[in-house]
């Protein structure tokens, strides 16, 4: 997967098999596990396909003003928002961000976020 610098998504090898979703533009970060994808958009939302596209449907309606995505491990993602606040959620039994059997998210935990400049300061809450 490739993101384009006109802000569109170009597949490739195991992602030949799952087409990027038509028209999608302005994009403006990725993030790829095995055979499904991320796309965060200019205006901050989120879209996101693959396998498992029902087990994320309602996370994805949820997200707003997101600048970057990244994967993070397994089923597991960090998005920055606009403001600076980082989310992270992951899928699977012991730590759900929404709850399957309803479809109803429960909210993306939130945490602070600590940096390292280039001098070994630690910078925290940025």
């Amino acid at each position: 997967m490739a993101l384009k610098s006109d802000g569109t998504v170009f597949a490739f090898g195991l992602h030949d098999e799952i087409d990027v979703p038509a028209g999608l533009n302005n994009v403006v970060s990725i993030a790829v596990e095995g055979n499904s994808s991320w796309a965060i958009k200019r205006d901050g939302t989120a879209t996101r396909w693959g396998n498992g596209d029902e087990d994320y449907a309602n996370i994805v309606s949820t997200l707003s003003n997101i600048t970057a995505i990244a994967w993070a491990g397994y089923r597991t993602y960090l998005a920055l928002k606009n403001d600076g606040t980082a989310l992270g959620f992951r899928f699977d039994t012991s730590d759900l961000i929404m709850d399957l059997s309803t479809g109803l998210p429960t909210g993306p935990l939130r945490s602070p976020i600590y940096s390292l400049t280039v001098r070994g300061r630690i910078l925290s809450n940025i």
